[in-house]
């Protein structure tokens, strides 16, 4: 690129003289003189100014904790992929297991039904569920031998009572007197799920002889799939199959 010269500067030579002697003159004189020249105008950066002139301030915003990379350090976390579920049992024989199932719906079952399960300890269970098989899983109970259940048919917890609230707290009294119910849990997108599973085992008679039988609900009432009622017997849900929600 040409470089531009300003026209001060090609006449430097001829104009050396001329400035020489001006200078000469006034310091003879002791004349002061006075620029009529604008003011130059500060280009250093950080320079204050005492002008009128607004200042301009960035419009880009400032994260109000950042990390090493620069990046903030806080903000939206992750969705969980997997829900802990923790359930408090109350009831349950020695030996007892939780399944937690899912078996699909019955426009769509599940070829191979999902499930994972665990034994109650110190009268808690715990079971790691990938969130996107929350939805129509339900829960039933196992035990060794026939102890939950005389008639071979696996207990379904309860989740809901129709015509029940979620939320509500259930009695063994008010659970037993209901006909209808559902076990499909309505499923979760939260990282954690707790509830509080109630057991009783009453007696029972089954095939003219004398034997037991098993209901287990959640106390408080859990939200289910809609239109997923069964009818109970004395309150409780079984089933020799899949439960298709």
């Amino acid at each position: 690129m040409r470089a531009s010269i300003p026209p001060i500067a090609a006449r430097a030579r001829g104009g050396a003289a001329m400035a020489a002697l001006v200078l000469a003159l006034a310091g003879c004189s002791g004349a002061t003189t006075s620029s009529t020249s604008s003011p130059t105008t500060s280009t250093t950066p950080g320079a204050s100014s005492s002008s009128s002139s607004p200042s301009v301030t960035s419009t880009s915003p400032t994260p109000s904790s950042t990390s090493p990379s620069g990046t903030p350090s806080t903000g939206p976390t992750a969705p969980a992929t997997v829900t802990t579920v923790v359930i408090t049992v109350q009831g349950c024989p020695t030996g007892c297991r939780i399944f937690a199932e899912q078996d699909g719906t019955r426009e769509h079952p599940l070829a191979t039904p999902w499930q994972v399960s665990t034994l109650v300890r110190d009268g808690r269970a715990t079971l790691l569920v990938p969130v996107a098989r929350t939805k129509g899983l339900h829960f039933s109970v196992g035990c060794p031998g026939d102890v939950c259940n005389s008639s071979n048919a696996a207990p379904v917890v309860v989740l809901r009572y129709r015509g029940i609230a979620v939320g509500a707290s259930v009695t063994d009294a008010v659970a037993k007197s209901q006909t209808q119910a559902s076990g499909c849990w309505v499923g979760t997108t939260s990282a954690t799920a707790t509830f509080a599973l109630h057991v009783t085992v009453f007696p029972d008679t089954i095939f003219d002889r004398k034997a037991h039988s098993i209901r287990a609900w959640m106390s408080p009432q859990v939200a289910v799939l809609p239109g997923t009622w069964l009818s109970t017997y004395r309150g409780g849900l079984g089933t020799q199959d899949s439960l298709l929600c």
